[in-house]
């Protein structure tokens, strides 16, 4: 076993971390992820290393921790896309080579190791990835006050081919709709069928997901004539009415409302519908299925988990 330094940097966890997550280090399938003195470069955290047998090892487990950052940040990375031996520092950091230091990227080591072990998890983390790069926005944009107008043909089919990779991210984690057209998802009278929805339900529970989480799903702009919208909880406090009408939408229905944007809009030749995908359907798709892959990872605990009522 030889131990690789990477380009990443962080603190210690706390205690509170190490009690829900686990103490150092972290274990992952064929390789140990610990934080180290790395006196050669100029950050003075921990550098996180990878104990393993191979360059090839440690270069695969360095781009899952990576991979595992687009998924906590749900953002694009200001680094951009970096892989194999551009992750990997060799004694001392090359000329220009890059130097990434976040606490939060602790987390994300223990995200990796937990990843590691599952090849579906590992696609859905590097398809959650891929959906960020191809379509996303700051957090900052999303404020009401921004007025955020991407109409661009090249913008429609961005977003599309975002929800249709947050959508696959739900199908790896096996918490995707299970319907066909002799038992379809909803009934003539527009409800649930029941037998579907029991079935979703049992799979999120067996996947840490409580049944009683909401997401906020953002409906901001010009309102929409052509597009379904989800079938909400409540509006939000600030919801105007008028431009800003986000609402809180229990978890089964923001996942029928990507399934819905998935499979009528997005997945297949685009029609008159495809003009009103915007970029707040792209960010509530994302955080649909970032939240999935936290409780997934268990990295967000349940309530019964961790002693809430």
């Amino acid at each position: 076993m030889k131990i690789y330094n990477t380009i990443f940097f962080t603190d210690n966890p706390d205690e509170d971390t190490i009690n829900r997550l686990g103490d150092l280090p972290i274990k992952g399938d064929d390789f140990k992820i610990s934080l180290i003195d790395f006196e050669a470069s100029k950050i003075q955290s921990k550098n996180i290393a990878i104990n393993t047998k191979g360059l090839e090892r440690a270069k695969f487990a360095a781009e899952l921790i990576y991979a595992c950052h687009f998924v906590t940040i749900a953002e694009q990375s200001m680094e951009g896309d970096l892989y194999g031996e551009e992750l990997i520092i060799n004694e001392i950091p090359k000329v220009g080579q890059r130097q990434l230091y976040t606490p939060s990227l602790i987390i994300d080591c223990y995200a990796a190791g937990k990843a590691s072990f599952s090849q579906n998890i590992i696609y859905a983390i590097n398809k959650f990835k891929l959906s960020i790069n191809t379509s996303s926005c700051l957090s900052v944009d999303l404020d009401p006050g921004e007025h955020l107008d991407w109409k661009s043909s090249e913008d429609k089919v961005r977003f599309a081919y975002s929800i249709i990779l947050a959508y696959s991210v739900i199908e790896e984690l096996g918490l995707e709709i299970r319907a066909n057209k002799e038992n379809p998802s909803k009934l003539e009278n527009g409800e649930w069928n029941p037998i579907i929805r029991q079935n979703l339900k049992e799979r999120l529970i067996e996947a840490n997901v409580p049944l009683n989480e909401t997401i906020i799903w953002y409906e901001r702009g010009e309102k929409q004539t052509r597009k379904k919208s989800p079938k909400e909880r409540e509006l939000m406090d600030y919801s105007s009415g008028t431009f800003t009408r986000d609402k809180k939408v229990d978890i089964i229905e923001a996942i029928s409302q990507l399934s819905y944007l998935r499979s009528s809009i997005s997945a297949h030749k685009f029609g008159r519908k495809i003009k009103e995908l915007n970029i707040y359907d792209v960010k509530s798709a994302q955080y649909l299925a970032q939240l999935l892959l936290l409780y997934k990872l268990e990295l967000i605990l349940p309530p019964t988990k961790h002693g809430c009522p």
